[in-house]
């Protein structure tokens, strides 16, 4: 009688496990099995010591040829370079076009060892080690001892790995061999600010931080054969700050030190490595400004920005289209082309984006475009009192019956209207001030852009909410940039903002009854939106 335990105990319980949440593919470990598509590119499993030792679980993609280019990726956060079809695709993509790709399970995640960090200096250190093998192949196109000419693409959590890596690379950070060895990057639904991400304007979005930790538990590797087990493979730290936010209802100061580490926001200005950041308009777990914040963080480093219809969702996690799947694999190979083999530049312009309205991708020399300009829309205009009164409605309503509105029942939530008068088109993040006095210690109120078609037809900017925490007593102003969109609006329709005190995917106040809103002249409240041209909102 024989017992499993160990390592290869472990990988057959991450197996079964991993079949149980959705896997229908068998993994395999490294041992040097090759396969040879109808293309010419030859596969192969293979297993890399890390820096610490740590067993990095990867395969190699080989063109015919000789020396070529190198191209690394990696997967989205609780899967592997097995279960992603993105992953598999676009390796496949690079190796058919003269590329040498190495995909890999990222610490923690499928077969490779260690214990998942969020992209911490252990994964960046991965990274930095993988790039070494690379240059160190026969194959590989090299600019020196150890460097190859390299490039990196990857979604979400294959997206912040290479902002995090390209400035350590640049500082010359992490194994010893590092030396802005990175080429070009493509950053697909990566994040800046992983506290913003997060807890933007410091409310916590309580739905994304339960599916992402749950994600990670199921996708971490097993230690062992307690079903609890698995819960290991992430490290303590996630769960620390997932339970102390919620029981807190905010992040501590610790957690933003954690966040604030594995976040492009602390260095992006670091890196030199050409990126090209495609991101999606509805993407409500990394918004649009996330990748709008990282180009412009990097200033005259080379960069482009393509945003499609895609992004992280919580109603299907993932969503994108084939067709704008596979415009972005295009825009990518181009500038991969570009950078690692010189041939000829990038026609891409600043900014290429698809309008939902016409179903058509356009171009614009920024964001928002430089014939855009902030027009102030008042909210005393769009209504005739001096203040409004939502309600928290998340307590009694007995409670909530002692602060009317007016004279009238409790809301929780209040609209202001701006009815368009002309052809207007608004691209860019627009400002909102709002002079608040909460009913409470702190209250949170949640904003919403809709725009209103001439029949009365709301429909929800890009499913994007803008939270605020207000704290104090007394009127504050509350100043908060709001999610970058595009939308055109024909003579008749309207834009609404909408301000509620909960919404489902935050957590909502759990001090405060309600808020006053104050849209006075003595206490103004505004929006500032990036009108394109001249056209006029009538207001």
């Amino acid at each position: 009688m024989s017992f499993d335990t160990g390592a290869d105990a472990s990988r057959r319980t991450r197996r079964r496990f991993l079949a149980l949440v959705g896997g229908t593919t068998a993994l395999t470990f490294a041992g040097g099995a090759r396969a040879e598509s109808g293309d010419g590119v030859t596969t192969t499993d293979v297993t890399i010591d890390s820096f610490d030792g740590t067993e990095i679980a990867a395969t190699l993609y080989e063109p015919q040829g000789g020396s070529q280019p190198a191209m690394l990726l990696t997967h989205g956060y609780g899967l592997n370079r097995t279960l992603s079809p993105l992953v598999q695709g676009r390796a496949a993509m690079y190796a058919r076009n003269g590329y040498v790709t190495l995909t890999y399970d990222s610490r923690g995640f499928g077969e490779s060892g260690g214990q998942v960090n969020i992209n911490g200096p252990k994964e960046v250190k991965d990274a930095q080690t993988l790039i070494t093998w690379l240059g160190g192949r026969e194959n590989v196109l090299t600019d020196g001892p150890d460097d190859p000419r390299i490039g990196m693409d990857g979604t979400s959590y294959g997206g912040g790995i290479q902002l995090n890596a390209a400035a350590a690379e640049a500082r010359g950070d992490g194994v010893p061999e590092s030396d802005d060895r990175l080429d070009a990057l493509v950053p697909r639904w990566a994040w800046h600010d992983l506290t913003y991400s997060l807890a933007p304007n410091g409310v916590i979005k309580r739905n994304w931080a339960l599916l992402l930790t749950l994600a990670g538990a199921g996708g971490s590797h097993l230690v062992g054969d307690d079903a609890l087990d698995f819960i290991r493979g992430q490290s303590p730290k996630l769960y620390e700050i997932l339970i102390e936010g919620l029981l807190e209802n905010e992040l501590s100061t610790g957690a933003k030190a954690y966040l604030d580490a594995r976040s492009p926001s602390q260095d992006v200005a670091d890196i030199t490595t050409p990126a090209l950041f495609i991101h999606g308009w509805p993407d409500t777990l990394f918004t649009p400004n996330e990748a709008i914040w990282n180009a412009n963080g990097l200033g005259d480093t080379d960069h482009r920005l393509v945003l499609t219809d895609g992004g992280h969702s919580l109603e299907a996690i993932s969503l994108t289209t084939l067709e704008h799947e596979e415009f972005a694999d295009e825009k990518a190979l181009a500038w991969i082309d570009t950078h690692l083999r010189g041939e000829g530049q990038s026609d891409l312009p600043p900014v290429t984006f698809y309008e939902m309205q016409s179903s058509q991708w356009r171009t614009a020399d920024g964001l928002p475009p430089s014939n855009a300009a902030p027009r102030t829309l008042s909210l005393t205009d769009a209504t005739e009192e001096a203040t409004t009164w939502v309600a928290n409605s998340v307590v009694p309503s007995s409670t909530s019956q002692l602060f009317p509105v007016n004279g009238d029942s409790p809301v929780a939530s209040a609209d202001f209207d701006f009815p368009i008068t002309e052809p207007t088109e608004l691209m860019g993040s627009p400002t909102l001030r709002l002079a608040v006095d909460p009913a409470g210690p702190e209250t949170r109120l949640f904003a919403k852009l809709y725009r209103v078609t001439s029949d009365g037809t709301e429909r929800l900017i890009d499913n994007q909410v803008t939270p605020l925490l207000v704290e104090g007593d007394g009127v504050t102003t509350a100043t908060v940039e709001m999610v970058a969109f595009q939308r055109r609006f024909d003579p008749g329709e309207t834009l609404r903002l909408t301000v509620t005190t909960t919404d489902a995917a935050f957590q909502p106040s759990r001090t405060s009854v309600g808020a006053t809103i104050y849209h006075s002249d003595r206490h103004p409240s505004t929006l500032d939106v990036p009108v394109v041209g001249n056209a006029d909102t009538g207001n």
